[in-house]
């Protein structure tokens, strides 16, 4: 019979009652002497009793696992019978002894014969403790009321009551036997079918062989010695149950493809299988010697007592964790845990090495990142690939068109001049317009300037160049009225090697930004210093506007890139074109709502 790793457990309880309630039937007959007079008779029916309760329990259990058309009333016959031979064994000679033993026969027989009417998909567990619970019933009722029961022997024989009740109850269980047999045919059940078959016949004739009996003579030893054989086959069988779910479970450990630990509550070894064996590199001698933590490569000692103890609460766990093998190489290893309050406390482990697996993981994840540094750099080739269409578009029409818009816009400039000198005269508004105007043909001018500058940088004239110069310059020609601008440049700062038109210009420019960036006025703070040890100076223009997001600091240098209404976006990178061209270089930081600090640094002139 098959059974679950739970059910012998069940069946073990159900049967140690059975057997604890039997013992005391039979303390009781010591105690009453009946022993002398019937020495082997009621102990066999106390203990037969006990055994059909077993197998009984058994068939209830094993149903689960697979569904015979014969089980359910078989277990209810067994349940029946077993529970009224205990109270028949338990009881004085007489009346309510005979009773008591031809209505176990004929309920028993009753539910055995039931197998040919089938069981029906809804038959549920609860009718055997029901039938369990009427022969209980049952019994009481016949000790409680046994002057109210039929005669069941006169005159030192049997009564034809009693002999029917019998042969009915052997009746049924000889019709039932061949309902087993056919299923045996059938190798529906193997091995079960043919020994219920044979438990079905003996008792079936020992019910029959009651009517040619009288008590205690030798004919009544006849079907007692039958019903002797099938008890003994009822206890053998349930024995063996026992030691083949012993040795499955064993089979199974052993054999089981993952590891497997049982572990006392301290987490001690008590056994291990093979196959953790092989993959630890331990006997299993060796490991039966150890703790789990001796195994242990992730969690150190306390750790694992912590485990154990929270396990013990909520009684599962699975996680993953790292064991040491016995030649040192560390594996991963997947634990599914379960602790059973049994035998004082023992762990269920089931190991799963998944190194294989980790492995496997972290390779993919590894190609994942390098995928997507693949197609992040794709995406930034393709946007430089864009960038360098626009700017040779860029610089197609850079020369022809700066040049054709260069000299309309020198007429206007012109224009402008010689209508101030003219209308000294002229209202504040036409005056405020001429000034307009004057202001726009500046800005165009410097974004035509911007566009030859950057689609063809000049090589610089360098030559000694005195910054604070440059700085006043850029701060005269583009800060106007409202700006607070503080210039912070030492009278002894060294002069730096370059050309002059170009720094004036990086300045010029990097001032204007300035100012843009604070539309409501602000302070501007322009500083200079040295650094000996590089033979550098640096000239820093601090302002307090918004500031720049990380977002666009990473474009801040980036052709045609501008967040301002105004401007085409080349303006920086005119500035950082120029002063590479003179061999500095050119930083920014900025923190939003706290403003940008642009830093240019030169190299100082040698000599």
């Amino acid at each position: 019979m098959n059974a679950t790793s739970k059910y012998p457990i069940t069946i073990s309880l159900t049967a140690g009652t059975a057997l604890a309630f039997a013992a005391a039937v039979v303390f009781l007959m010591i105690g009453e002497r009946r022993l002398i007079n019937i020495p082997l008779h009621s102990t066999i029916e106390v203990f037969g009793g006990f055994a059909a309760i077993t197998l009984g329990m058994i068939i209830i259990f094993q149903r689960s696992a697979k569904s015979s058309f014969q089980s359910a009333w078989v277990s209810c016959g067994l349940l029946s019978m077993g529970i009224l031979d205990i109270f028949h064994g338990g009881v004085s000679t007489g009346n309510l002894f005979v009773w008591l033993r031809s209505v176990s026969s004929l309920m028993g027989g009753i539910f055995f014969s039931l197998v040919w009417f089938g069981q029906g998909s809804g038959f549920k567990k609860p009718l055997a403790y029901g039938t369990s619970a009427a022969a209980f019933l049952i019994g009481i009722t016949s000790v409680a009321f046994q002057e109210a029961l039929p005669a069941m022997i006169e005159e030192g024989t049997f009564t034809s009551t009693a002999r029917y009740i019998n042969i009915f109850g052997g009746i049924f269980y000889i019709a039932a036997a061949p309902a087993f047999f056919i299923s045996y045919i059938g190798k529906r059940e193997s091995r079960d079918d043919i020994i219920i078959f044979a438990i079905s016949v003996l008792f079936g004739l020992a019910g029959l062989l009651f009517h040619f009996s009288d008590p205690w003579s030798a004919s009544w030893w006849y079907w007692h010695s039958l019903r002797f054989i099938a008890l003994i086959m009822v206890l053998t069988y349930a024995l063996v149950f026992f030691k083949d779910s012993e040795n499955k479970y064993k089979t199974i450990i052993r054999t089981a493809m993952d590891g497997f630990w049982l572990l006392d509550y301290r987490g001690y070894f008590l056994d291990v299988n093979d196959s953790y064996c092989k993959l630890i590199g331990y006997t299993r001698e060796e490991l039966l010697k150890m703790h789990v933590s001796d195994t242990e490569a992730k969690e150190t000692c306390e750790q694992t007592a912590r485990r154990l103890d929270k396990i013990i609460k909520d009684g599962t766990d699975r996680f993953e964790t790292t064991h040491r093998s016995k030649d040192g190489k560390i594996l991963d290893i997947e634990v599914s845990i379960n602790y059973l309050n049994i035998s004082g406390g023992q762990f269920f482990v089931s190991l799963r090495d998944i190194t294989s697996r980790k492995r496997s993981e972290e390779e993919v994840r590894r190609l994942n990142v390098e995928l997507a540094q693949k197609i992040v750099q794709i995406k930034e080739a393709q946007e430089e690939l864009v960038r360098k269409e626009k700017l040779s578009i860029l610089g197609q029409l850079a020369g022809s068109v700066g040049h054709e818009l260069r000299n309309p816009l020198g007429v206007m400039n012109n224009a402008v001049y010689f209508l101030k000198m003219t209308h000294t005269e002229a209202d504040e508004t036409t005056k405020e317009y001429l000034g307009i105007i004057e202001q726009e043909i500046v800005n165009s001018q410097r974004i035509i300037t911007d566009l030859l500058d950057f689609t063809r940088t000049k090589t610089p004239q360098a030559q000694s160049v005195v910054l604070n110069e440059l700085v006043g310059d850029g701060v005269r020609k583009a800060v106007p009225n409202g700006f607070t601008v503080t210039v912070d440049i030492p009278e002894m700062l060294p002069s730096v090697k370059a050309d002059p038109m170009q720094i004036g210009q990086v300045f010029y420019n990097l001032i204007t930004n300035a100012v843009q960036a604070m539309p409501d006025g602000g302070n501007l703070n322009i500083k200079g210093e040295e650094f000996r040890d590089a033979r550098a100076v640096r000239v820093s223009f601090r302002d307090t506007g918004a500031g720049i997001t990380p977002e666009n600091m990473k474009k801040l240098f980036q052709p045609l890139f501008t967040t301002k209404s105004k401007g085409i976006g080349l303006g920086l990178v005119v500035c950082k074109n120029l002063v590479e061209a003179n061999k500095g270089r050119i930083e920014v930081e900025s923190t939003p709502g706290e403003g940008t600090t642009f830093m240019v640094t030169l190299p100082i002139e040698r000599g």
